[in-house]
């Protein structure tokens, strides 16, 4: 008896989990992660900066330039396209409370692609071309400015009469810096230039051989 209780036990069990997971939401995302594959950044950040409305409120402003490369095709693979049929092709990557994105544009084979509308969440930026496909190939995406918060991947620290701004560029913190797509784990070159104020200096772990060039009588920049 204490097979056929354990067999029954067990199917009891097998068919209570089966009916539990056919029941839980499907993951669904529209980005297959070998489609899109960033190739490498090219970054501009400035800081420290201020909201207008709110000056306890510290900002940094961005410039973008993003290389990527389209493995498969984004959109319908047939010529025809219905009504049914989205005619917009899209991208979405990921952001942080990024925001006021000015001049976008996107490149491929040296074209400039007409772009429907940008998008934006708390964590998500979709692109939206006036065409239905994208196909593969390499791509170029320059936004020209855009705001962030300091306060997460860029941190503020109060070191005696100095103040200190750092970065903590993991991945998962990444997005409050600049547009990423997580959904790939290769790794990629970047080019960061630093537009910080006069009497400050920039340092990083990367190679710098540079000395900061002076903008105006408050900023200087640093490659």
């Amino acid at each position: 008896m204490i097979p056929w209780l354990l067999l029954y036990l067990f199917g009891a069990v097998h068919s209570d989990l089966h009916k539990l997971l056919s029941t839980l939401p499907q993951y669904s995302d529209s980005r297959i992660p070998p489609i899109l594959r960033p190739l490498s950044y090219d970054l501009q950040l400035q800081l420290p900066l201020s909201e207008v409305s709110d000056p306890d409120i510290p900002l940094f402003t961005g410039r973008c330039v993003m290389q990527f490369e389209i493995n498969q095709q984004i959109g319908p693979e047939s010529a025809f396209i219905s009504d049914s049929t989205s005619n917009r092709a899209r991208i979405k990557f990921d952001i942080i409370m990024l925001d006021h994105f000015e001049n976008v544009s996107l490149v491929y084979n040296g074209n400039e692609l007409e772009i429907f509308n940008v998008q934006l969440t708390d964590d998500s930026m979709e692109l939206s071309v006036d065409q239905p496909v994208l196909f593969p190939g390499r791509y170029t995406m320059t936004i020209h400015r855009y705001k962030g918060l300091i306060g997460s991947a860029l941190y503020y620290r109060d070191a005696g009469e100095h103040a200190v701004f750092g970065s903590h560029l993991f991945p998962n913190r990444a997005p409050a810096v600049f547009p990423t797509y997580l959904g790939t784990t290769e790794k990629v070159t970047f080019s960061i230039t630093m537009v910080h104020p006069i009497g400050t200096n920039a340092l990083t772990s990367g190679a710098s051989e540079a000395y900061p060039r002076k903008i105006d009588d408050n900023w200087q920049v640093r490659d």
